[in-house]
């Protein structure tokens, strides 16, 4: 076999090789963006829930007082 024809098989290889490494980690990164996504859509909604329920105590205070054993008693009022 021809030395030329060795070395042109030998590149082709090698520019496969790349294309497939390439291609394999891009496919891997964008399925981490995308669950990079909804994590961040998770948080943002968790964030919203805890900024109502913060803005909710803001207007109610609670006052609770322990009663015998381990239940306690809690009251709500306005303010």
């Amino acid at each position: 076999m021809p030395e030329w024809l060795v070395l042109a098989l030998a590149m082709a290889a090698a520019c496969a090789v790349v294309l497939v490494i390439t291609v394999t980690r891009h496919r891997r990164v964008s399925g981490a963006w995308e669950a990079r996504g909804a994590a961040q859509d998770h948080v943002r909604a968790e964030a919203q829930a805890l900024h109502e329920v913060s803005e909710r105590s803001a207007s109610t205070r609670t006052t609770c007082a322990t009663g015998s054993g381990t239940t306690s008693t809690c009251t709500s009022a306005m303010s």
